[in-house]
């Protein structure tokens, strides 16, 4: 097959894929947060780690 044809079939497939499914997820980011127990306040947000960092404080110690 010549490249030219072989172009043509890819671009014909990738048309016909993306009218399927426009996206295609090639993996999913698993996002681990580890703090230590003392940290209060914190509260997990998928966007930013640090969104409400004014509101972090420690636990006083035993």
């Amino acid at each position: 097959m010549k490249l030219a044809d072989r172009k043509d079939k890819y671009i014909l497939a990738q048309r016909a894929l993306a009218d399927i499914l426009p996206e295609i997820p090639l993996y999913q980011g698993v996002d681990v947060e580890a703090f230590s127990k003392r940290l209060l306040g914190y509260k997990g947000n998928e966007f930013w780690w640090m969104n409400n960092s004014a509101e972090w404080y420690l636990a006083a110690t035993s």
